[in-house]
């Protein structure tokens, strides 16, 4: 896997990230999460985060797939 066009953006204790994942290679075969995921596929992400106890905890998050193997 790997992350590219990574944006962010902080606002006090709240922040927002968006990037692109892609995915390559073959998933674990746990619990049939191979049979699930396509061997490539690129997704873009927003995951919204807020700042607890000194670490960054995500709230929220989406994702959409961009392209597929």
């Amino acid at each position: 896997m790997s992350i590219s066009d990574l944006q962010t953006w902080q606002s006090g204790p709240t922040a927002q990230a968006r990037f692109v994942a892609n995915f390559n290679g073959t998933a674990r075969e746990i619990g049939g999460l191979d049979q699930l995921l396509p061997s490539s596929a690129k997704y873009k992400f927003d995951v919204w985060l807020a700042k607890e106890g000194g670490e960054w905890k995500i709230t929220n998050a989406k994702w959409e797939q961009v392209s597929r193997g």
